[in-house]
């Protein structure tokens, strides 16, 4: 998924589209791995741009809610989502020797999962399936 993509599904939904989004949109883009808050802002930062990190912590949650964008490491870290709007479950593939992140994307991907929690009485709210391993260019 693209920022401009991203950008015209907020458009649609009645978001204006707004420099301080292009630029957390930009940063998530750019990134070959999640990235933090903290991160994104000192990428805008690092460019001449200027928001504040309460705006890029208020525009993720945004980004959040529209499914736009994911979670990872326990919340602290965020990317584009590559199939926004799309049904089912969403899988990360995260590198531990050189950081990259990419996804899979299949209707029942984590109906395992949900399952058992169901058989123990929990209630999943959301959830996030990430395998770690390493990507095709550090194996070799």
């Amino acid at each position: 998924m693209s920022a401009l993509s991203t950008l015209k599904i907020l458009k649609a939904q009645g978001y204006r589209d707004t420099q301080p989004r292009r630029m957390v949109l930009a940063a998530l883009e750019k990134a070959k791995k999640p990235l933090s808050p903290y991160a994104i802002h000192q990428w805008i930062k690092a460019r001449g741009w200027t928001t504040d990190i309460v705006t890029v912590h208020r525009i993720l949650g945004l980004l959040e809610t529209h499914a736009l964008v994911h979670r990872h490491d326990r919340g602290e870290a965020f990317s584009l989502c590559p199939s926004p709007g799309s049904g089912g479950h969403h899988l990360s593939l995260r590198c531990t020797d050189c950081g990259s992140s990419s996804e899979l994307h299949a209707d029942g991907l984590c109906g395992s999962a949900k399952s058992l929690a169901k058989k123990v009485g929990f209630t999943p709210l959301s959830h996030l399936s990430e395998l770690l391993g390493r990507c095709a260019s550090c194996s070799r």
